[in-house]
């Protein structure tokens, strides 16, 4: 523990682990799959921070509800507000409110304190391959929340709990409570669990826990070898958890456990020595624990922002955008978050923060505001180029909530009616796979009019893959869908596609060798064109810089992935989109000829989706002949 400052210096390590883990995920630095949860060891310190200094002042008789929320205001607020202006004038210019409507909106929830309640109702599955720079303060604001209720709770806890045993067994219990509760959550609506605050406490209170049953003025009280153990044991576990972790697991619930376990065991053995205690208090660790707010604000909308025009993808740009979210969150650091909090620590008090915090709130809304409409206005003056993202909203009818199944529906969303028509003994073909299934139904619909078409599509829902690495509502539509298969007295036709990787391989040819065994006719149409950077951005920069991007950001891996796939499937099973969508003399697909316009209008309205005059067209190509039925 620093003697100067009463700091935890492991704890302090910690935090530098987490901001790391975090900006090296959002870089996509290969390797560290499980960076994401690098926000929930911070939400573990936080709980344990605020609640060692609650503990303190309440014991002594000292806290004052002003005093408290003063600090917190100085601490958070003067970066953040920096943060969101940067970013409304800095993406103001670089994506037109054409194609991101939302911008102005999410800086307001940010300065605010709720961006988490305003994400959870207004993220959209399909971003426009924009992703919004206000995105990472939903965690902020869990904190936030966390910290406006937690004084008052431990305040009753304090006066009128003296009943129930030592606070922490109190605290142990809301948390297991809401542990549940975020388990039962999490498999029903996996991103209510994910954003809203009563389901992410449970992580808070485990640093609470930890704070008033082992804390006190000279550690934990646990000898040294079972602290040095504890060291050991939670940074090997919060390791494993970080390297192995992937972001289609189930996750917060039970996907939360190891490294918020991790974190609070890493807690627990803090000021023991060792090998581990030492390396956490090291001075590059503390000294990235110590800027990790600052890098934390400025990693994601560097991030975005580098991730607009170049692949992230590819090792070099990773690199670069991991070192400029270091370089910007540094500059944060020492140029607003070190000198607003030397220069005002201690002089701005409890009254003074009642009305300076909504000021500088509604300064950073209405600053961000202003600077959106700046980088508008600068849209307007390129109408061509502002064409081609206007185009980008031009999608077609997913029919989501109904037959296509968001992270938002349940099963019961779906509309056996709209979804699986039948009728009489009108042929039928059921189309299943994940979005990019959804994205042609309907033209497809159009196309066979004498077809019942169905559609039995969902968030991550390749045919084939194992359950458990599904959300829970897919999973129960794949039940629902083999269910079907199993009782159909006229066998449906069976189109399949999603967004194929070369994991999916095996299993994919494994269900579509099951089911043509069964006696089903099959087709999958194949990995299709993907970009690395969204085609409104490709088209709408290009038209300004007289330059065909298209080339440079076609992700040239899809086409060796393609020939794999024909490789291994049926070849009466297998459509080659890629040579459908790039075609070029001899047959063989390119880069350069793949199909991103019909006339004035784009092919795609983000990295891989089809616009509505691009689902027609890719329909108007398929060769619905040979699978007899038109």
């Amino acid at each position: 523990m620093s003697s100067s400052s009463g700091r935890i210096s492991e704890v302090q390590g910690l935090r530098g682990i987490a901001v790391a883990a975090v900006v090296l995920f959002h870089a996509r630095i290969p390797g560290l799959h499980g960076g994401f949860l690098g926000v929930d060891v911070f939400f573990v310190i936080s709980g344990f921070v605020i609640s060692l200094m609650l503990k303190r002042d309440i014991t002594a008789g000292t806290f004052r509800f002003g005093d408290f929320y003063s600090r917190r205001a100085w601490r958070l607020m003067p970066a953040l507000a920096v943060t969101l202006i940067a970013s409304g004038l800095l993406f103001g210019i670089l994506v037109p409110t054409a194609l991101e409507g939302n911008l102005w909106q999410s800086l307001v929830a940010a300065a605010f304190g709720v961006s988490n309640f305003y994400f959870n109702g207004k993220l959209d599955y399909f971003d426009g391959g924009v992703s919004n720079p206000a995105l990472h303060t939903w965690s902020l604001g869990v904190e936030e929340q966390f910290y406006l209720v937690f004084p008052f709770f431990l305040l009753i806890l304090h006066r009128f709990g003296r009943g129930l045993g030592a606070p922490w067994r109190v605290l142990l219990g809301v948390s297991i409570i809401g542990f549940g509760a975020a388990v039962y959550q999490t498999q029903a609506k996996s991103d209510v669990a994910f954003f809203l605050t009563w389901f992410r406490a449970w992580e808070f209170l485990t640093g609470s826990v930890i704070a008033f049953a082992f804390w006190g003025p000279a550690g934990t009280g646990f000898s040294v070898l079972t602290a040095r153990w504890a060291s050991w044991c939670g940074f090997v576990l919060l390791m494993l958890s970080l390297l192995l972790y992937r972001e289609k697991y189930v996750f917060p619930g039970i996907g939360a456990l190891a490294p918020v376990f991790g974190t609070a065991l890493l807690i627990v053995g803090a000021s023991s020595g060792g090998l581990i205690n030492r390396l956490l208090a090291s001075k590059p660790f503390t000294l990235a624990g110590d800027m990790s707010y600052s890098i934390y604000l400025a990693h994601w909308p560097v991030t975005c922002a580098i991730g607009l025009f170049v692949p992230l993808e590819k090792l070099s740009f990773a690199i670069l955008a991991m070192a400029c979210s270091v370089a910007s969150g540094y500059a944060l650091w020492r140029g607003v978050e070190m000198p607003l909090r030397r220069g005002f620590r201690g002089r701005i008090a409890g009254g003074a923060a009642a009305w300076l915090v909504p000021l500088a709130m509604g300064c950073t809304a209405l600053g961000s505001f202003a600077f959106v409409s700046v980088g508008d206005a600068f849209w307007r003056h390129n109408p061509k180029a502002l064409a081609y993202f206007e185009n980008g909203r031009q999608t077609t009818d997913f029919r989501r909530e109904r037959c296509f199944l968001t992270l938002k529906s349940t099963i019961s969303n779906y509309d056996f009616a709209e979804c699986m028509p039948q009728h009489g003994n009108s042929p039928t073909l059921l189309i299943l796979g994940d979005s990019l299934a959804a994205n042609i139904t309907q033209e497809l619909q159009r196309r066979l009019p004498g077809v019942d078409v169905q559609q039995a599509t969902a968030v991550e829902y390749k045919p084939g893959l194992p359950g458990p690495q599904w959300p829970a509502t897919t999973a129960a539509l794949d039940k629902l869908v083999h269910q079907k298969l199993h009782d159909a007295a006229v066998k449906p036709q069976i189109l399949l596609y999603a967004r194929w990787d070369a994991d999916d391989l095996p299993a994919l040819k494994a269900l579509v060798v099951n089911l043509v065994e069964r006696g089903f006719k099959v087709s999958v149409l194949g990995p299709s064109p993907q970009f690395y950077v969204a085609l409104p951005f490709l088209a709408g920069y290009g038209e300004m810089l007289g330059v065909d991007l298209v080339p440079l950001m076609t992700k040239v891996d899809r086409f060796a992935l393609d020939q794999a796939f024909a490789a291994q499937l049926p070849a009466d099973s297998y459509v080659s989109m890629m040579s459908i969508l790039c075609k070029a003399g001899g047959n063989q697909p390119l880069a350069s000829n793949c199909i991103t316009r019909i006339g004035n209008d784009l092919m795609y309205f983000d990295k891989l989706h089809y616009t509505r005059v691009g689902a027609r067209f890719l329909s108007e190509q398929l060769p619905l002949d040979r699978w007899s039925i038109h």
